[in-house]
């Protein structure tokens, strides 16, 4: 037990040999990320890694507007990360700060009254994960997190003739929906540094 137990931390305090330490500027590492499989959204980012230590990011992602019954929904998700590798290897804690927008619009067809709304909610995510990075700079990670919601707006478009106990439900979910907290997983995160 005590041979597996400083293996571990052998592997954790030292970074794998065939691992990029350095890119084009000295101790900084810099590059595109691709979130593959991710929720709330698929992402598009740039990912940065300093010193083996300190990791920065921005990603941003998007689900294009889709039909769900006689309500059109759609998704954006913005958001800059911190991490810290303390054992200057795969493992890393850090934090995201970020904003999300919920776009919902829906047409009445008796009446052909229209009613929206936007639902923007600005969190705080605290996150773990990991990524395995290769000598040639290509990395896959994996990123665990909660949002904790920080603040919220809604901007509801209600048409004059909507049933007032309607719009009393409308006005409840939409702020239960703008102040929930939701999980952060990118399972399947690639990218490539320089």
């Amino acid at each position: 037990m005590k041979i597996l137990v400083a293996a571990l931390s052998l592997a954790l305090a030292t970074p794998a040999l065939a691992e990029k330490t350095e890119g084009v500027i000295p101790g900084v590492l810099i590059g595109p990320k691709l979130g593959l499989v991710s929720f709330p959204t698929p992402t598009v980012g740039v990912e940065a890694k300093l010193w083996r230590v300190l990791g920065l990011s921005f990603d941003y992602g998007l689900v294009p507007d889709f039909k769900l019954k006689d309500v059109t929904v759609g998704w954006t998700n913005w958001a800059a990360g911190a991490r810290l590798f303390p054992f200057r290897g795969s493992f890393f804690v850090g934090a995201l700060y970020g904003e999300r927008s919920l776009t919902l619009k829906e047409r009445d067809k008796s009446t052909g009254l229209k009613a929206s709304a936007r639902l923007n909610s600005t969190y705080l995510a605290p996150e773990l994960g990991w990524r395995s990075l290769w000598n040639s700079g290509f990395f896959m990670g994996l990123d665990l997190g909660w949002q904790f919601v920080t603040h919220k707006k809604e901007r509801l478009t209600i048409p004059s003739g909507y049933d007032v106990d309607k719009e009393k439900d409308v006005h409840r979910d939409a702020d239960r929906v703008a102040k929930a907290g939701i999980p952060v997983l990118g399972l399947l995160q690639i990218g490539w540094y320089f």
